[in-house]
């Protein structure tokens, strides 16, 4: 989205400076004429396209992420907090195994975090029928890697869309109910945290969305020097 953001703005800078400058030639010719009123609307029309267009600017430069050591047991327990009702009103049953990371912690933007799980989580619920399951369980696959299994029993996903999951704007459900940019999103927030993702389905029998991330290790203190 940021790069198609900003490639439309720079798209239409140039074309916008040149209507504002022959714009501001034809006013000072024309400053008492009969066209002076329809020329200073154009000229404040290309000033409203010029902010437009640097917001677009603004979309296309996203801030860094802002990293410290999160516990990442709280940030999962908060995003299946927030979305509990959605999970009643199909009447599933969505329960969670966080035992193997209880009170470890990774080096992470906890929003980000936050829009990576509750992605997931909400694809799963989409995917599962009235009175479905999801379950979230976590491992130790390395003392370096923590990882976080996000499994439901819904319609799955065929062979041939697999592939193209984690591509912008693609997605399998209907009109108005997915944008294709969630998947896309979340493959970004994991790898800029330095894990990986997979996504392992077969139609009629579920998914399963693996996501791992490093263990933050506290860093030793230093040891101190003799005066």
């Amino acid at each position: 989205m940021g790069k198609m953001a900003a490639g439309t703005a720079h798209h239409l800078n140039t074309p916008l400076a040149a209507m504002l400058l022959r714009v501001q030639m034809m006013r000072e010719r024309a400053r008492e004429g009969p066209f002076s009123v329809d020329l200073e609307r154009l000229e404040s029309g290309i000033h409203f396209c010029q902010q437009f267009v640097r917001r677009l600017l603004d979309l296309s430069r996203r801030p860094p992420a802002r990293k410290q050591a999160e516990l990442l047991s709280h940030t999962i327990q908060s995003v299946v907090s927030f979305l509990t009702p959605a999970v009643q009103s199909k009447r599933a049953i969505l329960t969670t195994d966080l035992t193997a990371i209880n009170g470890e912690q990774v080096l992470a933007d906890r929003n980000l975090l936050e829009v990576l799980f509750s992605t997931l989580l909400s694809n799963a619920i989409d995917a599962i029928a009235v009175e479905g399951g999801i379950t979230v369980t976590c491992r130790r696959p390395s003392s370096s890697f923590v990882q976080i299994e996000i499994a439901d029993n819904g319609c799955g996903i065929s062979p041939e869309h697999q592939p193209h999951v984690f591509e912008p704007f693609f997605t399998t459900k209907g009109p108005g109910k997915g944008t294709g940019l969630g998947l896309a999103i979340a493959r970004n927030i994991v790898l800029e945290h330095g894990g990986s993702i997979r996504l392992e389905s077969s139609p009629g029998n579920g998914a399963v969305a693996r996501v791992e991330l490093p263990v933050w290790q506290t860093p030793a203190p230093e040891p101190r020097t003799s005066e």
